[in-house]
């Protein structure tokens, strides 16, 4: 009983170490994105990404779990978004002397690539 008392302790000592803060972007939204032949997941992931790798300078392995809900209890696969286009885009974006379109070109093929990956791993084709 008294260990109990004390991982209950070292949990919540933990949890006030975190601090979570929440940003409403209101620049543009989903409708946006998808207007412009975009997925809003892929968007959202590579996003995220991208801002790890402009504090960091390095891409990290990304989990990101993927529904298989179209097979009889379907649970998910792990899709993993780290790829070679996604670091392609995000040097294109932090390199000056690449045109705007040159880096939203990137942007697309990074996007189309994701998409991909979250497709073979909701067929259940994952890694």
């Amino acid at each position: 009983r008294k260990s109990i008392h004390f991982a209950e302790c070292k949990v919540s000592d933990r949890i006030l170490r975190n601090e979570t803060r929440i940003l409403e972007f209101t620049g543009y939204g989903k409708q946006y994105i998808v207007r412009n032949s975009m997925s809003p997941d892929a968007f959202v992931q590579i996003a995220i990404m991208s801002a790890y790798f402009n504090l960091y300078g390095e891409i990290v392995n990304t989990y990101e779990s993927v529904q298989t809900k179209r097979f009889k209890h379907g649970r998910t696969e792990a899709g993993r978004s780290a790829t070679a286009e996604a670091l392609a885009f995000m040097k294109a974006y932090n390199d000056s002397t690449l045109s705007e379109k040159d880096i939203i070109d990137k942007l697309h093929v990074a996007l189309k690539r994701h998409s991909h990956i979250t497709r073979e791993a909701a067929s259940g084709h994952g890694v």
